[in-house]
């Protein structure tokens, strides 16, 4: 194992001065490429660059940095938060250059000069605005990004079903040995695994001294993710052949997966399928439960899989599997188009469903550029709504099974915020439309009765499916000819407005307000639907007043600052976050205020790292945009939108 580790000398040989200070500082590997470099682009970090040569970055300067300048604060180059100076005693001074501001640095440090660092940091008191009967919240609170790592926590990817690992560390049990890790490393690309310490995942954000308080992977960190994942493969596979026995690993055994593809299932099954079922929900609706199944009904569902396996691992190891996610992605396509045309298919196959589904979760996860993922994702929509439309009489008489609740659930989320980003919607339903209400009152409908609360029978929408409903109608009318002309359309604008600043979320039955960790456990869902209904109210309100739209309005603000103090209230790292990503780019387009700023960019960075997507990338390049010039109308640019995907 050793061997696969580079030594500590030869890190030192191969350091390299040329790349930007961030990564230096961070010592972190730099690809040298300016203004941004491709690890600050993914991490959504400043660039920090010296203004000519490579600067040498002393010890002073690193403690300096680490302190006085706010890595994550980037929309304040643009002027909109006043610049407070410190400043660092150092040698013969260049210049650093930091986006548009100038930042002194130095060469030597034989004589000592003035160097100045820029501190974006605030801490600013703001008033909010409780909007109806909603959760109490703070009406006040402090901003002090020194305080942040009092909130953060330490998320670990690793199913609770591997009961060959130890709760508390998550390393092998009694039992098990590392050893046979070596034969079990499997390549792609002709390229090998790296060695790497195990992984923590943090979602700090203050300090720059350790990784492990460094909100957001770069390098090292996904080497580290990698090489544990890796572990935890082998000692699945050693358990599955001594006999422990799960419903993943009895599906395997009916697949005859080679190793490279037995990887791949075991990513899907273990962390994209988790990754992407953000409610607290009974058991026979996990993802695991609802589509695991599947794979018994058609060989396309293992094609798909092994996709989804891929896209995540894409993510932290995007040389070696991205091509090859790509690959089963358009193999997977094919051969659905193939047997949907063929007279072997009814149209109302739920393998088929299930395939269309993931697919269009593939597509949100992928670091594609331009409309095309936007178009492939909605593609894979139009081809679900199909398949409802031929489970429609059926469902309407017999109700719902556990699986055809998840994917209508899967399929409702994800159209709602395709409708603000798409280019085509022609074959996706109408919101205002009669099929769309039969859907959302289906999802009313309880399956299971022995529940703490009657929406943990909905896995996907929990407790805000009415929230949807709105978001999916303000999306729709996101995209009508605006300022609005037509009476009928105003009407309805007006009704929603009223209906998003008055919703109320459901109420926490007695028992479970009485118990801190039900409550505890339940409340952040409540919280998404509040966060759902403001972001629709401040969209809808400018929808309505488009030309004479006030973005620093007081009560628009104050709408604002209370969104970004319930999303506060969420945990960084929790699931739930994953089905935010709407609210984050639309209330992120409406803040004014650094501090609202600051939050909405280190929840995007919490999303995309707890589901391995791209997408908080995308909405945090727009929103740089919008910001710039406070260009609410960027929004409604089909062309600009339409490279963000939901």
């Amino acid at each position: 194992m050793e061997g696969l580790a580079p030594s500590e000398n030869s890190i030192k040989r191969t350091r390299s001065r040329a790349g930007c200070y961030t990564c230096r500082l961070r010592r972190k590997k730099c690809n040298e490429v300016r203004p941004k470099c491709d690890v600050c682009s993914k991490n959504m970090l400043k660039c920090i660059w010296p203004e000519a040569g490579h600067g040498r970055l002393t010890k002073e300067m690193r403690e300096r940095m680490k302190r006085e300048v706010d890595f994550y604060d980037e929309f304040s180059r643009n002027g909109i938060s006043g610049p407070r100076e410190s400043k660092l005693i150092s040698g013969n001074s260049d210049t650093i250059e930091y986006a548009s501001i100038a930042v002194e640095t130095s060469n030597k440090i034989e004589s000592p000069r003035i160097t100045t660092f820029v501190n974006y940091t605030t801490g600013r008191r703001k008033k909010f605005v409780r909007l109806g009967d909603e959760p109490h919240i703070k009406t006040e609170y402090e901003l002090d990004t020194a305080n942040y790592d009092d909130n953060a926590s330490v998320v670990t990817f690793m199913s609770e079903n591997d009961d060959f690992f130890s709760a508390n560390n998550g390393r092998p049990a009694d039992g098990a040995t590392p050893q046979s890790i070596s034969e079990h490393e499997q390549t792609f690309g002709h390229k090998s695994y790296k060695s790497s310490p195990e992984l923590t995942f943090c979602t700090s954000t203050v300090h720059l001294e350790d990784d492990t308080e460094f909100h957001g992977l770069d390098e090292e960190q996904t080497e580290r993710f990698y090489r544990r994942l890796m572990q935890q493969f082998v000692f699945w596979s050693d358990s599955c052949r001594k006999g422990k026995r799960g419903l993943e690993s009895q599906a395997a055994d009916r697949l005859d997966l080679t190793g490279d593809e037995l990887l791949l299932y075991y990513t899907c099954i273990h962390y994209f399928l988790p990754a992407v079922g953000p409610q607290h929900t009974v058991p026979a609706l996990t993802t695991t439960e609802t589509f695991v199944p599947l794979l018994a009904e058609h060989p396309i569902v293992t094609r798909v899989f092994l996709c989804c396996g891929a896209t995540f691992l894409a993510w932290c190891q995007p040389d070696k599997y991205s091509d090859v996610a790509e690959a089963l992605y358009q193999e997977s396509r094919a051969e659905l188009t193939a047997e949907l045309e063929s007279n072997r298919t009814r149209g109302d196959e739920t393998w088929a469903f299930a395939c269309f589904q993931l697919l269009c979760l593939t597509d949100k996860l992928h670091n594609g550029s331009g409309p095309s993922m936007v178009d492939r994702s909605v593609d894979n929509l139009g081809h679900s709504f199909l398949i409802i439309k031929h489970k429609r009489q059926t469902i309407k008489n017999n109700g719902s099974s556990p699986t055809e609740r998840m994917l209508i659930e899967s399929f409702i989320y994800n159209y709602a915020v395709s409708l603000l980003v798409a280019q085509d919607v022609s074959r996706l339903p109408d919101p205002f439309g009669e099929l769309f209400h039969e859907l959302v009152l289906m999802l009313k409908s309880p399956i299971f009765d022995d529940c703490d609360v009657e929406w943990m029978n909905n896995p996907v929408l929990g407790p805000s499916v009415d929230a949807f409903e709105m978001l999916a109608q303000v999306s729709y009318m996101s995209r009508l000819p605006l300022p609005l002309r037509e009476n009928v359309w105003k009407e309805k604008a007006q009704g929603l407005l009223n209906e998003c600043l008055y919703y109320t979320p459901p109420a926490l039955p007695p028992e479970i307000r009485k118990s801190p960790g039900k409550y505890a456990k339940y409340r952040p869902g409540l919280l998404c639907g509040s966060i759902i209904s403001k972001a629709c109210y401040l969209l809808v309100s400018k929808i309505l007043k488009y030309e004479e739209f006030n973005l620093r309005e007081h009560q628009i603000q104050g709408v604002v600052h209370y969104a970004v103090q319930s999303l506060q209230e969420i945990e960084k790292g929790n699931p739930l976050l994953c089905i935010l990503l709407w609210s984050l780019l639309v209330i992120g387009a409406f803040t004014v205020d650094p501090g609202d700023r600051l939050v909405i960019k280190e929840y995007l960075k919490s999303t995309s790292e707890t589901i391995h997507s791209y997408g908080a990338e995308k909405i945090n390049h727009l929103l740089l945009s919008i910001w710039e010039g406070e260009n609410l109308n960027l929004l409604f640019s089909r062309d600009r939108v339409s490279q963000v995907i939901i």
